[in-house]
Order: structure tokens, then C-alpha cells, then sequence
């Protein structure tokens, strides 16, 4: 690409309908439709595909300008920075890039140079520029400040997957809304992928034990230089077990691997996200990864499985890890059951995993052996603590033999990415999961914590979710003025839905653009 001095470049969220030349062509229409031509005389136009790093969108589409001086290139910053329209279309991570990243730019098509009737020529393929007319598409503005903040759709889509979906819905019904993405989480699936993202972490990849013993490729993040965040669902997670879910089988063992490796790496600060796991262990694997002995009556040693948990009689810290004596341990955890009793890991978690009813019987004596245990090395009650039973009793461990602190996952996500400064002045906060119903306001669940700190904010909360369950309504609780939408529109439709897809969560997040467009005679925030 040859740059000239002065560069602009606009980084285009993915278009609906995918392909580069229908990126290509939607991205120059817009700037040629909204923008006074002479702005792009004598201006050279570039354009594909390029990651600023590896937390970038692949998808993004990026058009570049240069061949002009400072003077018109800052005139055209300000055009652009000026225009709900091409603003509302453009990433909210970086929209404009300027000459010093372009540089180091490579493989762009080249578009042709503009010239003063605002026409590309000489370009190396044809552009299909469409000039949309006055009285078109971008007529009417809706300057609303819209926060999207869904958890994960589990089973069928991620965060980032489902703003996709949400913000071409918001184009559609309501052009120039500022959009921003703020997708959240609350110690579950995806949790690392959010935080990596946000913060701009830099990924480490590293072959650990899977829960069913086979090696699996995992990865983790570090956010600054010292801050580790790490994902249980990514190494023991249920999604990773290849055959039918064995919990008296299954090893956390893989977690306390990639703990010693961010040790290893220099991390002195933990937040380790426990959700989705498919192990119901004690932690005892990742314990013994991470240097732990457990023995029987006689010092045999195990592994680290719940079939033998029963058995356990000493538990030898002498050889743990002396970095995790050190570090600051902070666990994310998106349930707050304790590790035994009626509400403990194993009664409410265990048939998730797999769980017959004659091994829940043998996996809660196993898991009371261990609470006792624990107990005994904390020197107090931890194991009856709310979070210790998350994970199969992953909490308790790190609580007992690491000093961690259990947290609520979905507070600490929203706090670490400054959820409350993104939604300050916001009209409208988006969230929305796969089935939304009580518990995601009574359990600490992210939807129930978005939901709340959109009311406390002023902003108006809108749920979009696959379905709902038991108890929905509590979210008017909450915030009385809340707009609920689900993309099951028919009784008969639940069964057949639980994992949604893309044409109906567009149909519902356009219901609910369509509601707000209808409501712009009010002020939504009132």
C-alpha cells in the first residue's frame, strides 16, 4: 500500500451478509453517501482485512485514505468523527487508525483515486458504490446511547456472536444509535475470552491434562504483566470430555497446570474463573498438579479423581508450589453453593455432569471427606462458605490450600472492565443468555448483575434471550420499566429452542429496536 505522509484508516464492524467485496462496497457507500465528495478528492482508497492484535476481530473491515495533506486529512477525521451515521457503523475498539498503524498494513486491494464528482478511477477491480438518496436510509438519526451486554448464548452462541447479531439489528431499525459492546461474564464459559479481549491480554497457549486425561490444547491470558486470568471450562471444562460425562473419572487436573505455568511465567495475581467445569474432584487434581500429596491410611497416593476422594485421610502440602503461597488468588464463581449438604456441588451440579443417582450417593461421601479435610487445614469452616462448592469443590481447595478468595464472577468482570463508566449516560443497556429466567436475578448470574447496574445508572435494561424459564418476571423486581424480548415467540416453540439461532435472535433483537423506535417520543431515560 503506498502511503503518503498522512493516512486515515476506518475499521468497519463485520457487514451482515459477509463476503470482502460486500464489505468493501457497503463501506464506501456509506462514507460516499454521508460525506461531501470534494472531501475524497485526489485521495487514494485502499481496503481488507487486518488484526491490530490478537484480541482484534478478524472480521472487521478496514478502508484506508491517503495521498493528501494534513490539512484535508483532519477535515476528514472531523467529518467522520461528526456523523452518527459512519460512526454507529465502525468498531467501538479503535474505529480510526491513523498513519503510524497503517504502515505496517500490508496485502490491501487498492480501490482506485477519487476524483472530484466523487468517482474512484483506476482502481485494480470495480467498485459498486451505491449514493443512498436524501429522503433514503439515513433521513431520520436516532442519536441513543445503546451498551450491549449479553452473557453467552451456551451452546450456540458467545458474547462477541451475539453483539454481531444485536448491533446490525440496532442499523437496521435505528440508524446513528452509538453502539457499544461490553459483553459480560460471570466466571463461566468465556470468561478469559471477554476479559482477553477487553483489556487488550496477551494469550498463552499450552497442552495440559483434559478431564477425561486426554491432552488438550488450552489457552490463558495475561492482562499487564503480572495479572493471569485463566478459565476452568478451557482445560477441565464439560465441553472438552470426548465420550459420555464419567464425574468419579473426571481431573480438574489440567487447571492446576495451567496455574503453575502463569506462576512459572511470572503472574503474581490469579483470577481463575471456575464455571463449566466437568469435574466434581474437590480440586484434588489441580491440587496435585500444583505439587499436593494425597494419601490413604496406609500413604498410598492418588492421582486426583472423585472415585478415591472417600479415601483420603492426609492431605501433605509440603510440596505445593511455593510461587502460589505468594500470589493473589482470586476465584470467579458464577454459583454460590457450598461444597456439601442438599445444595452442594455434587446434589445440584452432579447429574450435569453425568452423575447417576447411586454415584451421586458415593461422590458426596467423598466430597464430605474432603470438606473435612480442608476444614482442618484452613483451621476454619470454609468449605459451608457461599462459591466453595463451585466447580465440584474447585472453590473450597483454592480456599483451603491457596488462601484464595471466592468472589461473585459476575461483579468482579463488570468491575474489571469498567462496566459502570461504560454505561454512564447510556439510554440503553442490552443483556440477554440463552434461558433467562429467576436465577439469572437471584444467583449472582452476569444478565441479573447488568440488569441491575443499567437501573441503578438510569439507563433502560433490555433482556433479549433464546427463552424463559421459571420466575422471569422477578426482573421487574429490579427495574420495573425493564423491556423483556425472547426469540421463542409460541408456547410450542420452547422445546424445539433451547439452542436458538441466528435468524430468530435477529428477529427478537429487531422486536425489541422496533419497541425502542416506537418509544423515541419519550424520554427513554425518564
Amino acid at each position: 500500500m503506498d502511503v503518503i505522509r498522512f493516512a486515515l484508516g476506518f475499521r468497519f464492524d463485520a457487514f451482515e451478509g459477509g463476503d470482502d467485496a460486500a464489505a468493501r462496497d457497503a463501506a464506501l457507500s456509506l462514507l460516499f453517501s454521508r460525506l461531501d465528495p470534494r472531501l475524497f478528492a485526489g485521495m487514494k482508497f485502499f481496503g481488507g482485512h487486518y488484526k491490530l492484535d490478537e484480541n482484534d476481530d478478524e472480521r472487521i473491515f478496514t478502508i484506508v485514505t491517503t495521498g493528501q495533506g494534513l490539512t484535508k486529512t483532519r477535515k476528514l477525521y472531523k467529518a467522520i468523527k461528526n456523523d452518527p451515521f459512519i460512526m454507529s457503523a465502525l468498531t467501538d475498539r479503535r474505529p480510526i487508525i491513523q498513519t503510524n498503524v497503517i504502515f505496517h498494513i500490508e496485502g490491501f486491494d487498492y480501490y482506485g483515486e477519487c476524483d472530484e464528482q466523487g468517482q474512484l478511477q483506476s482502481g485494480d477491480m470495480e467498485c459498486n458504490i451505491e449514493i443512498a438518496p436524501e429522503n433514503g436510509a439515513f433521513s431520520k438519526c436516532y442519536p441513543l446511547k445503546i451498551v450491549i451486554a449479553p452473557d453467552k448464548f451456551k451452546g450456540s452462541f458467545s458474547q462477541f456472536e451475539v453483539i454481531d447479531i444485536i448491533k446490525q439489528a440496532a442499523r437496521r431499525i435505528l440508524p446513528g444509535c452509538r453502539l457499544i459492546a461490553a459483553p459480560a461474564a460471570d466466571g463461566g464459559d468465556g470468561t478469559a475470552e471477554v476479559l482477553a479481549r477487553l483489556l487488550n491480554g496477551r494469550r498463552k497457549k499450552l497442552t495440559v491434562t483434559g478431564p477425561d486425561w486426554e491432552k488438550v490444547e488450552a489457552e490463558y491470558c495475561f492482562i499487564g504483566d503480572r495479572t493471569a486470568v485463566i478459565e476452568m471450562a478451557a482445560c477441565s471444562g464439560l465441553a472438552l470430555v470426548r465420550n459420555k460425562p464419567d464425574p468419579l473419572d473426571a481431573t480438574s487436573r489440567g487447571t492446576g497446570e495451567i496455574i503453575a505455568d502463569a506462576l512459572k511465567n511470572g503472574a503474581n495475581k490469579l483470577l481463575i474463573a471456575i464455571g463449566g467445569s466437568a469435574t466434581n474432584d474437590g480440586g484434588v487434581g489441580a491440587a496435585v498438579a500444583l505439587g499436593a500429596k494425597f494419601t490413604d491410611e496406609v500413604g498410598n497416593e492418588f492421582e486426583g479423581c472423585a472415585s478415591n476422594m472417600e479415601f483420603i485421610r492426609n492431605i501433605d502440602v509440603s510440596g505445593l508450589d511455593p510461587l502460589i503461597k505468594e500470589a493473589e488468588i482470586t476465584v470467579l464463581c458464577d454459583v454460590n453453593n457450598p461444597m456439601t449438604g442438599e445444595n452442594g456441588a455434587t446434589m445440584v451440579f452432579g447429574p450435569q455432569k453425568g452423575a447417576s443417582k447411586e454415584q451421586l450417593v458415593d461422590l458426596e461421601r467423598g466430597m464430605k471427606n474432603l470438606e473435612y479435610r480442608y476444614d482442618g487445614i484452613a483451621g476454619r469452616e470454609i468449605c459451608s462458605q457461599p462459591g466453595a462448592g463451585a466447580a465440584g469443590g474447585m472453590g473450597a481447595m483454592l480456599m483451603a490450600l491457596a488462601n484464595a478468595k471466592a468472589v461473585n464472577g459476575a461483579e468482579t468482570v463488570l468491575d474489571t472492565m469498567g462496566f459502570d463508566k461504560l454505561i454512564r449516560g447510556a439510554d440503553v443497556v442490552i443483556t440477554g443468555e440463552g434461558c433467562f429466567d429467576g436465577t439469572s436475578i437471584r444467583s449472582g448470574k452476569a444478565t441479573g448483575e447488568v440488569i441491575r447496574r443499567a437501573a441503578q445508572a438510569g439507563a433502560l435494561p433490555v433482556i433479549i434471550a433464546g427463552c424463559l424459564g421459571e420466575g422471569w418476571e422477578s426482573v421487574y423486581e429490579v427495574s420495573p420499566e425493564a423491556c423483556v424480548f425472547s426469540t421463542v415467540t409460541e408456547p410450542s416453540e420452547r422445546s424445539a429452542l433451547m439452542e436458538t439461532d441466528a435468524e430468530r435472535l435477529k428477529k427478537a433483537a429487531e422486536r425489541a429496536f422496533r419497541t425502542l423506535r416506537s418509544c423515541m417520543g419519550r424520554n427513554l431515560n425518564g
